[in-house]
């Protein structure tokens, strides 16, 4: 349908735009590096085209790897510091795919509104009195809730990650960080065993 068409194509849409917004930045002072990103930009376009013809046989939902790759390039390109996890655990697909649309959310925000140096983005399954659960945390260095994207934004998120259970909270980053904001959000795991988080790199 057109509606599915439509969502569907939210992923290279707001990568084109992203892209868009940096090689703009990028120009005067790095022309090089302004030219590749709108040679990155002609093949998000392309891959845009190509996603769109998928949808029509089915809706095409996010990855957690898909994003945490997605997030590690968007980040890098911004020359922001990042740390990531080098994998995602295994979820079902709903919880999977409710998570990957808030961290796609939530690195689109560091990178164009935080004035971030750093950000960290852990993937770690928890215990609580209600059952095991995997936490998604997205932390930055930047402005604070004053560079987040508030409003229709975080609403959407929490509305998809309470279609499966889950919960999002903000606020203000850990003390002694330069600022920041930091995202949290939890899905709940069905008799899933607790563990350690996925290994940073070094």
């Amino acid at each position: 349908s057109p509606a599915t068409c439509t969502t569907c194509s939210a992923t290279p849409s707001r990568s084109f735009t992203l892209k868009s917004e940096l090689a703009g930045r990028m120009l005067p002072a790095h022309p090089a590096e302004a030219a590749r990103q709108v040679t990155e930009i002609e093949q998000v376009g392309r891959q845009a085209l190509t996603d769109v013809r998928a949808a029509v046989g089915g809706y095409r939902q996010p990855t957690l790897d898909g994003e945490l790759a997605g997030a590690r390039i968007a980040l890098a390109t911004a020359g922001i510091e990042a740390r990531l996890p080098e994998e995602a655990p295994a979820l079902p697909p709903e919880p999977a795919a409710a998570l990957a649309w808030v961290l796609r959310e939530a690195v689109t925000n560091v990178v164009r509104h935080s004035g971030a140096r750093a950000c960290d983005v852990s993937l770690t399954r928890r215990q609580s009195l209600q059952g095991p659960y995997l936490e998604l945390r997205v932390e930055d260095d930047g402005e604070g809730a004053a560079g987040a994207s508030a409003g229709h934004g975080l609403t959407g998120l929490s509305e998809r990650l309470a279609a499966v259970g889950g919960t999002l909270t903000t606020g203000q980053a850990r003390a002694g960080r330069r600022g920041g904001f930091v995202l949290s959000a939890r899905v709940p795991l069905d008799d899933a065993p607790v563990g350690e988080p996925p290994k940073l790199p070094a």
